[in-house]
């Protein structure tokens, strides 16, 4: 599928692609305030989210290829910021989280996030280049940071 630019012809630094390609969305329940920020190209999206959230922003900036999301239950005030190349990213989150922060920056390869449970005050910085990463979190955490 190619996507055109908003006057017709192909982007070139998307390499002939403009915007999102093979989108689906899937939000389900009560969300508060959302602000979801997308720039630049994306591929197979399937964004799937279950229950109640409360504040959010997404800025997602840059190059991602196959992503999966899967959120069920509850979040309270998550601010994620990814910048750069993303490759194949599978997001499942499952459970009650509270105060979530996750920045992202630079280039990252096969990233599978498996989270379970409750969690509260999370911080998650990743800078610079990664390439299969696997994070699987079960159970009750508290305060967690990672960078």
């Amino acid at each position: 599928m190619r996507v055109l630019r908003r006057d017709g012809k192909a982007d070139p630094s998307a390499g002939g692609k403009w915007g999102r390609v093979n989108t689906t969305t899937t939000i389900t329940g009560y969300q508060r305030n959302t602000t979801t920020t997308i720039t630049g190209y994306q591929r197979n999206i399937t964004t799937t989210i279950t229950g109640y959230q409360r504040n959010t922003t997404n800025t997602i900036t840059g190059y991602q290829r196959n992503i999966t999301t899967t959120i069920t239950g509850y979040q309270r005030n998550i601010t994620t910021t990814i910048t750069g190349y993303q490759r194949n990213i599978t997001t499942t989150i499952t459970g009650y989280q509270r105060n979530i922060t996750t920045t992202i920056t630079g280039y990252q390869r096969n990233i599978t996030t498996t989270i379970t449970g409750y969690q509260r005050n999370i911080t998650n910085t990743i800078t610079g280049y990664q390439r299969n990463i696997t994070n699987t979190i079960t159970g009750y955490q508290r305060a967690q940071r990672w960078c």
